[in-house]
């Protein structure tokens, strides 16, 4: 059970990270992600796994943090970085419900497997994913604007 656990979240990490306009040979581990998976391996017990994804998330919270930095610093006029600023709050707000949800429906279904380690897992994957996700499409809009005016 564990070793599907790891292949389907390896599996969806893939598939965010692929875009449209990338071949899978294209596509590069983030580093984080490469962190994590070696952890993984390291302990596959449920509670290592689960320490390696809270891991993971602090990584990913960080990077995304950093990332919203700089964008924030490439952005010309205030206009802009308002908009930026209120996305961005918007996104929490949208994200501690999400994880609100996420518990939830893994709490459902823990009760109606009638208990087990995986879901609780699941859920950590499933806000991993989300933060991760963030942490990445800030990314992609700060090297847009890095490809168009460079690195100022």
């Amino acid at each position: 059970m564990k070793t599907i656990f790891l292949t389907a979240l390896s599996a969806g990490m893939f598939l965010t990270a692929t875009t449209a306009q990338e071949s899978p040979e294209d596509v590069q581990t983030h580093p984080i992600d490469a962190k994590m998976s070696k952890c993984m391996e390291l302990d596959y017990s449920t509670q290592g796994m689960a320490s390696c994804m809270d891991r993971a998330m602090q990584d990913w919270d960080s990077e995304l943090n950093v990332v919203y930095k700089k964008l924030m610093d490439k952005l010309v006029d205030k206009k802009s970085q308002e908009t930026l600023r209120s996305t961005q709050r918007h996104w929490i707000a949208f994200r501690d419900s999400e994880f609100l949800t996420i518990e939830t429906v893994y709490q459902q279904a823990y009760n109606e497997a009638g208990g087990g380690t995986l879901n609780g897992l699941m859920a950590g994957g499933a806000k991993l994913e989300l933060v991760r996700g963030r942490a990445l499409q800030l990314t992609a809009h700060y090297q847009s604007l890095t490809d168009v005016v460079g690195d100022k």
